[in-house]
């Protein structure tokens, strides 16, 4: 299905979640990053925020 999805979209994004709604198919199981590689730290934020109000 992310597949598909990341076709409709143009091929160089990917889908981060996929909503399903009533009863599907069953499908495979994907693996979950952590948390550490989701979540930014507040410094990380003020630095993100600063670098695209300079560009």
């Amino acid at each position: 299905m992310r597949t598909e999805l990341r076709q409709l979209l143009g091929g160089g994004l990917w889908p981060q979640i996929v909503l399903r709604l009533g009863c599907g198919a069953p499908v495979p199981w994907t693996p979950r990053r952590s948390l550490a590689d989701v979540l930014l730290e507040p410094t990380q934020l003020s630095a993100r925020a600063a670098g695209d109000a300079s560009g």
